[in-house]
């Protein structure tokens, strides 16, 4: 991939997070 991997810890801990809090962040995520 062109970034070398950089997305892949934070991508790791993202689905790491409980579904209700993978669904806040999300929804915040939008509403910016």
């Amino acid at each position: 991939l062109w970034h070398g991997g950089e997305a892949k810890q934070p991508k790791e801990k993202f689905r790491a997070l409980p579904k209700e809090d993978r669904e806040a962040l999300i929804k915040f995520l939008q509403s910016v």
